[in-house]
């Protein structure tokens, strides 16, 4: 079965999604950081937090065996930051917001919810009121205009490189893997979905052929696969790959080859 995501030898995706809704806007945002019990959260969630208030916080499109993997730091979980707004005359509290998350995984297993900084309000789970005034403590009862909560997803406890491969091989049972958050507030709705990230892709030159192979980390899945000499023009198919394999993309010349996989 071929999957195809987008992605690119060339850059990182970043983004999130914005869902609206009468005077209600959701915003639901995945970022890799700590476990709420490390002692490295409180740093994290506050430069978080501050980050989604100007609009510049790095989310994730796509999810690495690594983003699933909690070391003995505490580091190694996806947070699904939610920033929800409501309109002029209306009000929200935290009570307001509730969360699905599922996983295409047997048993949901990564689909499961294992913390949630928000049973209160905190400076890393903030209210903010019409005045522009902040909530940061208190019962999640208090209305507000602005809610932003964060959202903790399970990931597996790793203590060795024997640890690390049996994530990667656990996952990789999943070819077409992901994982949803749909998130409500007030009669209004958003979802978002992370994909398992693809192979890496390594371009090399090779008895003056220009080669690209995927990385071989077990994953079974097949991608697409698109070529262009300029990263603003057209697309052209250029077949398909798997882990571990190797793409001959011919002679290799003094003009630029963009290779990239299949966007959704």
């Amino acid at each position: 079965m071929k999957k195809i995501l987008t992605v690119t030898v060339l850059g990182l995706l970043m983004g999130g999604v914005v869902s609206s809704q009468a005077a209600v806007t959701i915003r639901v945002l995945p970022s890799f950081g700590p476990t709420q019990t490390s002692p490295q959260f409180a740093a994290y969630a506050a430069d978080a937090v501050a980050k989604i208030k100007d609009g510049t916080l790095p989310t994730l499109m796509l999810v690495a065996p690594e983003n699933l993997m909690t070391r003995s730091d505490g580091i190694g979980t996806v947070w699904w930051w939610v920033d929800v707004t409501v309109g002029t005359g209306e009000t929200i509290s935290m009570e307001d917001i509730s969360g699905l998350f599922t996983s295409s995984d047997s048993g949901n297993v990564l689909g499961k919810v294992v913390s949630l900084e928000g049973t209160a309000y905190s400076a890393t789970a903030p209210g903010v009121r019409a005045d522009g005034t902040e909530v940061t403590s208190g019962p999640s009862s208090q209305a507000v205009k602005r809610v932003i909560v964060g959202i903790g997803s399970k990931s597996f406890p790793v203590n060795s490189t024997q640890d690390e491969q049996q994530v990667r091989d656990y996952l990789n049972k999943f070819p077409g893997w992901r994982t949803t958050a749909m998130v409500t507030a007030k009669g209004a709705s958003a979802s978002f979905a992370l994909s398992k990230s693809p192979p890496s892709l390594v371009a090399t030159k090779v008895g003056g052929k220009f080669m690209v192979r995927a990385e071989n980390n077990g994953d079974p899945a097949e991608y697409g696969l698109q070529k262009s000499s300029v990263l603003t023009g057209s697309w052209n198919s250029a077949g398909t790959i798997r882990a571990g394999q190797t793409v001959d993309f011919g002679p290799a010349t003094d003009t630029a080859l963009f290779v990239r996989y299949v966007p959704n």
